[in-house]
């Protein structure tokens, strides 16, 4: 039973790739997973941009990335909760950079636990649904135009939760105002897989774009949340039980914007079986116990499904509707696909 317990013989190796002349951009890439996926991809050779609110401490780790890495790295403002902080960011990155081949929609947050911050974004949308699905539509949209031109296909990761499977798909009841139900962070997480369900049907073979699901890591996106964190870090730090590290959070991430058999629409869990299974015979059961406990004795990378109603297509029509009309309403200009 000591391959189940040992990381590093079942399907702990990180992926590797050249990604010499590659530009990417990793959205919250200042800490966490999002950190441990532009590194990645510095070590592959790649130019990563970090894209984040903490310029400061991006650009630290920016200089850090580049003095040890094979490729390069830049930091560069961008604040997910604010719209104008969005196409500041697109219109500075498009005149500075011709190219874009990756982009890691990485960057969010969760209001579970002693969140104390902000209850909306800037232009008054609930904090979660702004945040982690809202900032993340404008600034894929409007720099498309500049990854359809670079060619390749170019690839999009969006980050999912497990947390899909509770989460509602009325989105209507989400975005506008502070949430009212503790259901807002699972909201916004099935916003960004049904995005991605729904890019990959419009953009068709021009780009590749799937969802990663990190898994139970030991991640500051619990920094609020001091129970959460405490069980996080206990079984990602151990190594014979539960959770991963950052870095091996990130594989998903990794693998979703570099293997070359990946297929759009992928949902790729950090397990070396389908996890669905477990979720599909009880969700309660999968999320309190199968993540945290199987976590590092089935550590790996596949595709999988995600909760039944991300592929409901109601869904994501309704949701491009209300995108669209909140950009319209915003007075953003958004490219039709």
């Amino acid at each position: 039973m000591s391959f189940l317990l040992n990381p590093s013989l079942k399907g702990a190796n990180m992926p590797t790739k050249d990604l010499t002349g590659t530009v990417a951009i990793v959205t919250g890439s200042n800490t966490g997973i999002g950190k441990e996926t532009a590194t990645a991809f510095c070590e592959m050779g790649a130019h990563v941009v970090l894209a984040c609110r903490g310029v400061l401490k991006a650009q630290a780790c920016a200089e850090e990335m580049t003095r040890e890495c094979k490729g390069t790295a830049e930091a560069m403002c961008l604040d997910l909760a604010d719209l104008d902080s969005v196409q500041k960011f697109v219109k500075e990155f498009s005149a500075k950079h011709k190219q874009l081949h990756i982009l890691v929609n990485n960057g969010g947050l969760s209001t579970q636990g002693k969140y104390t911050g902000p209850k909306v974004t800037k232009q008054g949308y609930e904090i979660c649904f702004g945040t982690n699905y809202l900032g993340h539509f404008v600034l894929t949209m409007q720099l498309w135009p500049l990854m359809k031109a670079t060619g390749s296909p170019a690839r999009i990761v969006n980050l999912s939760s497990i947390t899909v499977w509770f989460a509602s798909v009325n989105f209507e009841r989400y975005y506008k105002g502070p949430s009212k139900t503790q259901g807002n962070y699972a909201a916004s997480k099935m916003a960004c897989t049904v995005f991605t369900k729904e890019l990959t049907k419009r953009l068709g073979d021009a780009a590749i774009v799937a969802d990663a699901d990190p898994g139970f890591v030991a991640s500051d996106i619990w920094r609020n949340n001091a129970l959460m964190k405490r069980v996080a870090g206990f079984f990602a730090l151990t190594p014979r039980q539960g959770g991963v590290t950052r870095r091996q959070g990130a594989r998903t991430s990794i693998e979703a914007a570099t293997r070359s058999d990946i297929g759009g629409g992928w949902y790729l869990v950090p397990f070396s079986f389908a996890f669905s299974k477990i979720m599909k015979l009880s969700p309660w059961l999968g999320y309190n116990l199968g993540m945290p406990l199987l976590s590092k004795l089935f550590l790996g990378s596949r595709a999988d499904v995600s909760s039944p109603k991300s592929y409901k297509p109601e869904a994501a029509s309704s949701l491009f509707e209300l995108s669209y009309r909140i950009c319209k309403e915003e007075g953003i200009e958004i490219p039709s696909l």
